[in-house]
């Protein structure tokens, strides 16, 4: 699931990441996977997320963590709780929250992905050290699928 906001610079990032791989015709012809785009509102897939019952869930979204620009941190769920850590904490919590607690997915496992962003700024392109972040991940999501 790629989150985040096409029209704040490196918030796309999560979106991106998502869209390189439903491109991926190979992927989606031999594995059992589905890519959902969510833009800023992750909570409106919980009924798709339920339906399709997948074994994990992985969720990219940009997220301030502190870090060096364009560092790629994989996400204790505890941390999405901080209202000032992701740019949509309040809803990707919720939509967290919701699913740990729904009885067919209790066995799920949960994946969150946080690209640092580098700006943030209405109307701007990805940075060039975010960008490469997104190239970088995108290959190794893709060759770790394809090597399952």
């Amino acid at each position: 699931m790629g989150v985040g906001s096409d029209l704040r610079q490196d918030d796309a990032s999560g979106l991106i990441v998502a869209q390189r791989l439903i491109s991926l015709e190979n992927i989606k012809r031999n594995f059992d996977i589905k890519v959902i785009i969510s833009y800023t509102a992750p909570e409106n897939f919980t009924g798709e997320i339920i339906n399709y019952k997948p074994s994990h869930l992985i969720i990219i979204d940009s997220a301030n963590s502190g870090v060096e620009p364009a560092t790629v941190s994989l996400v204790n769920y505890d941390e999405v709780e901080s209202s000032s850590f992701c740019t949509h904490a309040l809803s990707l919590h919720v939509l967290i929250k919701y699913l740990k607690d729904y009885e067919e997915l209790k066995n799920m496992k949960i994946i969150f992905l946080g690209i640092q962003p580098e700006g943030l700024e209405f109307n701007e392109k990805i940075t060039d050290k975010v960008s490469e972040s997104i190239d970088e991940l995108s290959v190794i999501l893709e060759k770790t699928i394809k090597g399952l």
